[in-house]
């Protein structure tokens, strides 16, 4: 692998991406070849209208790729709907350079994150070999790739091995509290795992310590210091939660009376809340009852609502939103996109 190669990390798909993306998509595509592929249905895949269903996969954050910004060279996504592993593509000036395999593992281990056991893909049938080399197995023979008609091979791998200790712990802690081992996928939501280090970030409204992540804490305190220029006061109500401390909010809601189910309307499951990343907070402003939707008559929501984005944070639990939480106006998380 040349040095160049190796310079590139794994990231997220932007929409930026998207115009580079197609176009190193179908020059792949072209450069196809095999036995049974005759060329006119090798351009009509290439052809094909995808650009949404791409576009949805990075707004979700499910499609990853490598290459200089705003010029990606190869390309994976995952499916959650149907636990499939999408979108490998490289570049044919970039071949050989170990990029798809390192794309697949990053994919391997998102779904992984989502509590997906065996991850499927509809494989082309060159590249067969190639998931065969990554411990996929072969399944039946079927004829829809893209839904083009194409043959292709659908291909299995157990990605029960692949799981850290921490993701056991989790899927063990879920059992535990009678939570579905698929809570990940019916609510759209990855496990967030605890940072490499979190720095002390002061007290929070009721004077209890708190703790965040280097990044998290400066974006905090600069967003706190705008606000305050416009006469708007921001508190910080809760940081950083380890998993024994959401599993302990679960606990208490479950011998005050509540169903399991209606808890995980208004609670992530331990192992999936943001708070776990040291990257998410919640946040009020004096005279408003905390954790309370109130907030949103509130100026400081609405200011929020306007400069947010600009360090960084953005609100999760829209109303609406596709993870089935009921609002919460009052939760930001850090996301370093600005």
């Amino acid at each position: 692998m040349s040095t160049a190669a190796r310079s590139y990390r794994i990231r997220s798909a932007r929409k930026a991406d998207l115009p580079n993306l197609m176009r190193m998509r179908a020059r792949a595509i072209d450069q196809i070849q095999h036995p049974e592929y005759q060329r006119r249905h090798i351009v009509l895949w290439r052809d094909a209208k995808v650009s949404d269903k791409y576009l949805h996969m990075a707004q979700q954050q499910r499609l990853w790729v490598l290459g200089p910004a705003g010029n990606p060279l190869a390309s994976a996504g995952l499916r959650l709907n149907t636990l499939e592993l999408v979108a490998v593509f490289v570049d044919p000036d970039y071949l050989g350079n170990g990029y798809a395999q390192r794309l697949v593992r990053r994919v391997e281990h998102a779904a992984a994150g989502y509590g997906i056991t065996s991850l499927l893909s509809e494989a082309s049938l060159n590249a067969v070999g190639f998931y065969r080399h990554l411990g996929y197995r072969d399944g039946k023979k079927m004829a829809t790739c893209d839904r083009l008609g194409l043959p292709c091979r659908e291909m299995h791998k157990n990605l029960l091995p692949r799981q850290t200790h921490y993701q056991q712990q989790v899927l063990r802690t879920l059992n535990q509290l009678s939570i579905p081992s698929d809570y990940g996928i019916r609510h759209k939501l990855a496990m967030q795992p605890p940072p490499y280090r979190l720095v002390d970030a002061g007290s929070d409204c009721f004077g209890r310590p708190q703790k965040l992540t280097a990044g998290t804490l400066k974006a905090w305190q600069k967003m706190l210091n705008a606000a305050a220029d416009d006469d708007i006061q921001l508190q910080m109500v809760s940081a950083y939660r380890d998993l024994a401390y959401q599993t302990g909010i679960i606990q208490r809601k479950l011998e005050q009376g509540q169903s399991i189910a209606d808890i995980l309307k208004v609670s992530a499951a331990p192992g999936f809340s943001e708070h776990h990343s040291g990257r998410a907070m919640d946040i009020n402003t004096p005279g408003c009852r905390p954790l309370e939707t109130e907030f949103s008559e509130t100026p400081a929501y609405h200011w929020l609502c306007r400069h947010a984005g600009r360090f960084g944070f953005t609100q999760s639990y829209p109303q609406n939103n596709i993870h089935d939480i009921a609002w919460e106006p009052w939760h930001w998380c850090y996301t370093r996109r600005r």
